[in-house]
């Protein structure tokens, strides 16, 4: 009968494997769980701290032009998001949520005429539900209130013998942001605009943007 030498460095070759995979299943029984999976609130929760919370404050304040890093930080947080999570069922349902709270955004900014807020919540549902016709019928509608010329009435002057009514107007333009004094009467169309009527006793007068065909009224602020 043969006997067989295991040399003395494969023994401790052998050991040490045995020992290294004992060693590494004891670590795997000992480790805690893995965290499960972030909800869709809290991944919706994540993005809306990233972008939508900018967007709703836009509104609580007078309608004015949005700052550049404004308008980045909302469309970079939403895209982010999107890029994330949009491959897990989780990050699915939040971006959904995500674009109901968008078109609720949109719809305050619509009701408050808060316009140039309007034109990033139809920018912000282009990223997170492309397929939104409202939101482009509505970017329509907010470019052509925007550039719409801005009235203020400077005074009236009726003539006694035809009786017919003047107004003094101060015309502003938003894409020359020029200033133009017109002396209209009802009727009389300027700048995209038409005097349709004078309002009481000369309390004000009654507009129509011809572009869009919206009405709208001015008052005399004596």
């Amino acid at each position: 009968m043969k006997r067989v030498f295991i040399p003395i460095a494969a023994c401790w070759l052998i050991l040490s494997a045995v020992t290294a995979c004992t060693e590494k299943e004891k670590k795997d029984r000992d480790a805690p769980p893995p965290p499960p999976p972030p909800t869709a609130q809290e991944i919706a929760s994540e993005i809306r701290r990233a972008s939508l919370n900018s967007l709703s404050a836009l509104i609580a304040g007078p309608d004015q032009p949005v700052p550049a890093s404004v308008y980045e930080q909302v469309l970079t947080g939403l895209r982010s998001g999107k890029a994330k999570h949009q491959g897990s069922k989780n990050g699915k349902e939040a971006l959904d949520m995500i674009a109901v709270e968008c078109n609720q955004i949109l719809s305050r900014a619509v009701e408050t005429e808060s316009w140039h807020a309007v034109l990033l919540a139809c920018d912000a549902l282009d990223i997170v539900e492309p397929d939104n016709v409202r939101a482009n019928r509505l970017r329509e509608r907010a470019r052509g209130r925007i550039n719409r010329p801005k009235v203020t009435i400077k005074g009236f002057f009726t003539d006694a013998e035809t009786d017919e009514t003047k107004v003094f107007l101060d015309v502003y333009l938003p894409e020359t942001k020029k200033t133009e004094k017109v002396r209209a009467h009802v009727g009389q169309e300027f700048y995209g605009l038409r005097l349709v009527d004078i309002i009481g006793k000369e309390k004000g007068i009654k507009m129509q943007h011809i572009e869009t065909g919206e009405m709208f009224d001015v008052r005399w602020k004596r």
